[in-house]
């Protein structure tokens, strides 16, 4: 397979259209993820430790997740910060981050707390999402665990795309 062709042949299997005219309206992961899902609910999303999550179960839990963070003021131009360890939960934050239009700030849950409370005062996260309860960090920011996001009984339904020139991510 040609370099040049690897991006089509990857758009075709996870369900995309390849057309400039489709591609101009699903510029977004969201959007994206969001199309994809409609089309395939059922169909594996996330396989972590043997156990299979599926597109629209990690959709459900990305929209609670994102009206929580929305009650506390996520939005354009806010940050909230991850200190999970890669899972299916990790995948499902990311989204549900975006779908409030605010960027992620990803750590590795191996960061020693002295250096995360560091990045913590030099980004200034709305909120952090840890494994924990972040009491560690709860003098500094505003602390939530999974759990604690995911119980929120709404769901989003609007979708706050920001603009191009937003942040989506820092590192």
């Amino acid at each position: 397979i040609a370099d040049d062709n690897i991006p089509s042949l990857l758009a075709v299997m996870n369900g995309f259209e390849t057309n400039s005219e489709t591609a101009a309206s699903t510029h977004d992961v969201i959007t994206q993820f969001l199309a994809v899902t409609e089309q395939f609910p059922s169909h594996l999303c996330v396989e972590h430790c043997e156990l299979g999550y599926s597109r629209s179960h990690i959709e459900q839990l990305a929209r609670k997740i994102a009206a929580s963070l929305r009650h506390l003021g996520a939005g354009p131009e806010s940050r909230v910060m991850l200190v999970l360890q890669p899972s299916a939960d990790f995948i499902a934050s990311i989204l549900g981050i975006l779908m409030t239009g605010a960027a992620f700030v990803p750590i590795d849950f191996g960061t020693p707390r002295n250096r995360i409370s560091e990045i913590i005062l030099d980004c200034r996260p709305l909120c952090v999402i840890a494994e924990s309860d972040g009491s560690s960090f709860s003098d500094i920011a505003v602390c939530r665990t999974l759990e604690q996001l995911a119980t929120d009984s709404s769901a989003v339904t609007e979708i706050r795309i920001p603009s191009e020139q937003s942040a989506a991510y820092l590192i």
